[in-house]
């Protein structure tokens, strides 16, 4: 690896921290707002999980190994993300300087 790409990487990584020490909270936009919408988004996603459930009892499960292998990657990487995010927030620390 050269000393471009890791050049690269470090400015993607100061750049993901400035944005998240920068993050404003907005309140009344936030999607969820209306107790409306959360419960109409709850009991639709409900009866989507219902039918699938009757479409699929009979048929062969899926295999989602390497799906699942990757989804916990994606999903470990981003809790890395937003650990360094909340705490250097609530410590007032910067983990990347520029």
């Amino acid at each position: 690896m050269s000393g471009h790409e890791g050049s690269d990487l470090f400015e993607l990584g100061s750049w993901v921290v400035e944005k998240i020490n920068h993050f404003q909270y907005t309140p009344g936009h936030m999607f969820f707002s209306s107790p409306t919408l959360t419960l109409g988004i709850s009991g639709g996603y409900l009866a989507v999980v219902g039918l699938l459930w009757l479409w699929m009892k009979d048929r062969k499960p899926f295999q989602l190994q390497y799906f699942t292998l990757v989804h916990n990657l994606i999903m470990t990487v981003a809790s890395l993300i937003m650990f360094i995010g909340m705490t250097s927030s609530l410590l007032g620390l910067i983990f990347v300087r520029a």
